[in-house]
């Protein structure tokens, strides 16, 4: 399919394909960049020789290498190739387990590995081995969430509590007890993030509780109210607290007062659409966030709302590669890594130059072959034989007209469309491969216009209109239309 390019006094569009679906303008943006799908380049895990392709973690260490953990151990990116690292159980210093459920950079830029059911190790970049904390003193090997802070120690969520792993390297245990709300549902730890303020911010599947920490010493535990789901992921928020991602109630604020003023929630799904767990959340650009869900791809929102769903499209190529996306990551470039079922994809939220269209209202991919705008400037796109899409200001889309055989008088033609120009205001003159074509009711409805001339359906390549004239490109000639006395004049080449 052949890209068609319409430039704008301020935007150049592409159409050519969509991998997302535009939910809500956000503000100061036009509507290309909320129509526009996100484009991504895909890193194959058969091609990359990823360890495996369903990666579960990513991070950037200290050197800048980005680390994938995967359902079958632990990759290595450098840009160019990977290097893949292996449980040996002959190896005391290769990794503990092979199924990596968290990684995590600590201040020192150095890589933590938390696994499913083999505990905690850190990566010796020195020695390119790994040192192992012993499962057996974690409260549980089951290690889902890492946060470090300034004294070089570590906290780790586990599935049966919170510990604290001092420089030293000694562990010490932080269960919640019985009476805490939610039980023991507490003490399943799923995400974890020590926030510029010091405070210890703790996702359970009793929800979210907020801790004061000193060290090894936590002052005061205060639980969340407002959430009644489990906290599955969390991201520092610029304007203090943080933005969390639930099991089945979307994602949700909570600011530096949320032990008094609770939290809020923003549903991420419509109307009877089942909620996805937001698996991951990652900042992309100042004020908007990603939250990678299970099932519903990537779900770009801010404070206000839902931005856009950014899904998989089979026809789209550059789309999403799978809607179960498990982490997210923003590395220091400002690229956003997306890690899911089949690899990882990488997103430059900087790249605006061009804006992508790839589908038109129900059609999954298009081509375009005329635009128009009118007088309240909506975008007129001709899709080629498949009818008109028609695009408001405020980047709404509905389908204009369909072509249908079986009313020739009333409706498209099953043909190219070649040419748009505006007739009365909001309404518009559309040539065809098989004649000319006038619409009314703001474009929702369509007449065939036979011309009183030999060849009364010609093809239209081209149509201008002056002083309320048509003038018609046709392969026999140039044709001058009156449609108020209804006459046609034609001009041809010659003397």
């Amino acid at each position: 399919m052949n890209p068609t390019v319409l430039l704008t006094t301020a935007t150049a569009v592409l159409l050519a394909g969509l991998a997302s679906v535009p939910l809500r303008a956000a503000p100061g943006t036009d509507r290309w960049s909320t129509l526009a799908p996100v484009v991504f380049e895909h890193l194959s895990p058969a091609e990359r020789d990823f360890p495996s392709p369903v990666v579960m973690s990513v991070a950037q260490d200290g050197d800048g290498f980005m680390w994938f953990g995967s359902q079958a151990g632990l990759g290595r990116w450098d840009g160019y190739q990977m290097r893949n690292f292996y449980f040996d159980a002959n190896d005391p210093h290769s990794l503990p387990g092979d199924f990596i459920q968290t990684l995590h950079v600590d201040r020192q830029g150095r890589l933590w590995v938390g696994t499913s059911i083999d505990g905690l190790a850190r990566y010796d970049r020195q020695n390119e081995r790994f040192v192992r904390v012993a499962a057996g003193v974690l409260s549980s090997p089951a290690v889902y969430a890492i946060a470090s802070d300034r004294d070089g120690g570590l906290w780790v969520g586990t599935a049966a509590g919170l510990d604290y792993v001092d420089a030293a390297g000694q562990v010490h245990h932080h269960r919640r007890p019985d009476t805490a709300p939610g039980g023991q549902r507490a003490n399943q730890i799923r995400a974890l993030l020590l926030d510029r303020d010091g405070v210890l911010w703790i996702g359970s599947d009793a929800g979210l509780a907020r801790r004061a920490v000193a060290g090894n010493r936590i002052d005061k535990v205060d639980d969340i109210a407002g959430v009644g789901d489990a906290v599955l992921s969390l991201s520092q928020n610029p304007q203090g607290g943080v933005v969390f991602g639930t099991l089945r109630s979307g994602v949700g604020f909570a600011a530096t007062d949320a032990a008094t003023a609770g939290a809020r929630l923003l549903s991420l799904a419509d109307q009877g659409r089942r909620q996805a767990m937001v698996l991951s959340l990652t900042e992309t650009v100042p004020g908007q966030w990603w939250a990678g869900t299970y099932g519903d791809g990537v779900i770009e929102f801010d404070a206000a709302g839902i931005q856009r769903r950014i899904t998989h499209r089979p026809a789209v190529a550059v789309s999403l590669a799978s809607d179960r996306v498990a982490a997210l990551w923003r590395d220091r470039s400002g690229l956003v890594w997306v890690a899911n079922e089949r690899g990882v994809d990488t997103h430059d939220p900087r790249n605006r130059t061009f804006s992508t269209i790839f589908d038109g209202v129900g059609l999954p991919e298009i081509s375009a072959s005329a635009f128009m705008t009118d007088q309240s400037g909506r975008l007129w796109v001709a899709l080629a034989d498949q009818g008109i899409d028609l695009i408001a200001p405020d980047a709404t889309r509905r389908a204009g007209l369909r072509p249908d055989p079986l009313r020739p008088d009333t409706a498209l033609p099953g043909s190219l469309i070649l040419a748009l120009t505006e007739a009365e205001p909001n309404e518009a003159w559309i040539g065809t491969l098989a004649g000319l074509y006038h619409t009314s009711g703001r474009g929702s409805r369509v007449r065939r216009v036979p011309l009183p001339h030999h060849e009364p359906l010609p093809r239209i390549g081209s149509i201008l209109q002056r002083d309320g004239d048509l003038w018609l490109g046709t392969p026999g000639g140039l044709l001058r239309y009156d449609p108020r006395a209804a006459t046609v004049r034609a001009y041809r080449q010659g003397p």
